[in-house]
């Protein structure tokens, strides 16, 4: 019985220990941000001062969802196109067609995006 004593104390000293030396959880304040992904494109145009995108929305996409990243290269620019914000409604998806505009110092160069473009069925 002793024994069983002995063991159940170093049992319980040794959790102890262990839950001190864990790292502590982030607080749930903090909201977990995943890294921007590149967006599939259905289609793609370009307006005057735009770039106009065709993507999926399941109904709460927005213009402000999308951010445009370029980078120089020697024959003009990379483009990418990310989501910022993700569409969680539930609609059926659709195409829906967004405009991002474009650099004025930019629109006359070539360039070339990044993005996966899919053709619509």
């Amino acid at each position: 019985m002793n024994m069983i004593k002995n063991l159940s104390f170093l049992f319980v000293f040794i959790m102890a220990v262990i839950s001190c030396t864990l790292p502590a959880a982030e607080e749930s304040s903090s909201v977990y941000q995943r890294p921007f992904e590149l967006e599939t494109l259905y289609g793609f145009k370009l307006a005057q001062e735009s770039i106009i995108i065709t993507v999926i929305s399941t109904g709460c996409t927005q213009e402000e969802d999308f951010h445009l990243q370029t980078s120089s290269t020697p024959e003009g620019y990379d483009v990418s196109i990310m989501r910022t914000k993700p569409d969680r409604c539930r609609r059926a998806p659709m195409y829906q067609q967004i405009r991002i505009p474009l650099d004025h110092s930019r629109k006359n160069d070539h360039f070339r995006i990044l993005n996966s473009v899919k053709m619509k069925p």
